[in-house]
């Protein structure tokens, strides 16, 4: 009898500090890219950094980033990264990090205005395109709340891809993005020629590891943490971030 009960405490024991994550990543720009069958990309690779270091097994899949944060919110999928920290995100995510700080701009055109302040965003002659679930800032976000003249002035999108292509056919005036991102594609020559930076900073903040309350553990969490600092200290984190041009 005994025997039983030692082997259902060490299953036991293996089932709660047991790490199997599925991770949510995109095809788009320096953050996750698949290439060769295989996912790359600064997010990748922090990613990749934290889970082995917490002994973790993991997966990569392909979602769009509204979707994902609601199948996070459920426990269908177990991480997304670069999360800004919001109250109604802490409600169904645990936080790890900062990963970095995450700087938003507005990209467009050559356009002979330039863009300054949050409100000019909402008086250009076409619309400005924005992600859907993403969050851009308490600036932006109370404005575009303001009113429902405001709120026609956005187009919202669900993946990345369609911001350049509503842009390309001039059916917006520009988009908000990460300036990471369009910086490392004027690198790789992959973004649309003379597109603008603006000298508006829409947002600046730090992003995170979101992990669900759903699917992971609190004793999981607090292993993935102390990871983290251990990796912070050993300066394998600003080792990636100086590779993307991120630190």
């Amino acid at each position: 009898m005994l025997k039983y009960v030692c082997l259902a405490l060490v299953l036991f024991a293996c089932d709660l500090f047991s790490c199997d994550i599925t991770v949510r990543v995109e095809q788009y720009s320096a953050q996750s890219q698949k290439v060769t069958g295989r996912w790359q990309g600064l997010d990748v690779e922090l990613a990749e950094l934290l889970l082995n270091e917490a002994h973790c097994e993991f997966d990569f899949v392909d979602l769009p980033w509204a979707r994902s944060l609601k199948l996070l919110e459920n426990g269908e999928i177990d991480l997304m990264m670069s999360v800004t920290k919001t109250d109604e995100r802490e409600q169904f995510a645990y936080f790890v990090g900062p990963q970095r700080f995450e700087t938003l701009v507005f990209v467009s055109p050559p356009m002979s205005e330039e863009i300054t302040q949050v409100t000019q965003l909402f008086s250009l002659n076409n619309p400005v395109a924005i992600q859907t679930g993403s969050f851009y800032g308490e600036a932006f976000m109370n404005t575009l709340a303001q009113s429902e003249r405001n709120k026609d002035k956005i187009v919202w999108v669900t993946n990345n891809q369609t911001k350049a292509i509503l842009l390309k056919s001039q059916r917006i005036s520009g988009y908000l993005e990460a300036k990471l991102n369009i910086m490392f594609e004027q690198q790789q020559g992959t973004a649309m020629p003379n597109l603008k930076i603006h000298p508006l900073i829409v947002n600046k903040a730090a992003v995170y590891f979101a992990f669900s309350k759903q699917s992971v553990s609190p004793a999981l969490v607090s292993k993935l943490k102390h990871a983290f600092l251990v990796l912070q200290k050993s300066g394998k984190i600003d080792a990636i971030l100086a590779k993307y041009g991120a630190k």
